[in-house]
């Protein structure tokens, strides 16, 4: 890979918003497989909040993290890779924050 490019996404803001992202994403891959039960988004939202299990949802969702730091890891953004270890710490405070406080 070229030098230029990889030393334009091997930064930690990158890492930061695409670990802030892929979570997002990923509930709404799971709304769209569960569409036709819920409805609308809403719906899929109110069930979850309703039932007490919205930090169930985003622990689950923070493990696309994963997949995009093996990635960076992979790929030799090591900068890239602290920010989505960044994403997911702020991710853990906001489990924390749903779990016990809301």
């Amino acid at each position: 890979m070229d030098k230029n490019v990889k030393s334009k996404f091997n930064k930690q803001k990158i890492g930061l918003v695409i670990g802030l992202l892929a979570p997002i994403i990923t509930i709404f891959i799971l709304y769209l497989f569960n569409k036709s039960s819920f409805g609308s988004f809403e719906n899929f939202y109110n069930h979850f909040v309703t039932l007490h299990l919205s930090s169930q949802i985003v622990s689950l969702s923070v493990l696309a993290n994963l997949a995009v730091f093996y990635l960076f890891i992979k790929k030799n953004f090591l900068f890239s890779a602290r920010g989505v270890v960044l994403a997911t710490m702020i991710y853990g405070l906001i489990i924390i924050v749903l779990k016990f406080f809301i």
